[in-house]
């Protein structure tokens, strides 16, 4: 299945695949927010587990990759129009 899906993301373009990131990246914040929630007050203690995962996945989407930029030179680029920043694609 894995390699499967794999394949399928190597056909697709840049853009669209950067897209397609953005998205894993803001489905996986809101998996883990809301596990952090459901985990009630004892999320808050450094010994949580919860507590490290929850400032990791904060941390990676800060990642030029999964700005909200990239989301718009995305959709630039997806729409036939410059993509007005500094990301390559």
């Amino acid at each position: 299945m894995l390699k499967m899906q794999w394949r399928r993301l190597k056909r697709w373009s840049v853009p669209r695949a950067r897209s397609f990131t953005n998205l894993l990246k803001k489905c996986g914040t809101q998996a883990v927010e809301l596990l952090y929630k459901a985990n009630g007050g004892a999320s808050v203690y450094s010994g949580n587990p919860l507590e490290r995962r929850l400032r990791d996945i904060q941390a990676a989407g800060q990642h030029t990759v999964v700005s909200m930029k990239t989301w718009e030179a995305a959709g630039r680029v997806l729409l036939g129009l410059d993509p007005q920043h500094g990301v390559l694609f």
